[in-house]
C-alpha cells in the first residue's frame, strides 16, 4: 500500500494493472532460480520456461 500523503503530492497518477499469468510464472521462476544459485534450495531438475511448462501441462492433461 502506498502512503496517502505521498499520493496527495504526486502530480501524475497512473494505474498499473496486475501482471499476466506468464509474467507471474517468470517472476516466481526467477526467484527460485536465484535461491538455487545462492544454494539455499536444491532441485534435481531445471525449472522450464513458461512456454515449455504450458506444453508439458497440455501433454499431461491429454494423457489423463
Amino acid at each position: 500500500m502506498i502512503d496517502e500523503a505521498f499520493i496527495d503530492r504526486v502530480d501524475l497518477k497512473q494505474f498499473i494493472g496486475l501482471p499476466n499469468e506468464e509474467c507471474i510464472y517468470e517472476i516466481y521462476k526467477n526467484c527460485i532460480d536465484e535461491l538455487i544459485e545462492k544454494e539455499i534450495i536444491r532441485l534435481s531438475t531445471k525449472i522450464p520456461n513458461y512456454e515449455r511448462a504450458k506444453k508439458l501441462t497440455k501433454v499431461r492433461k491429454q494423457k489423463e
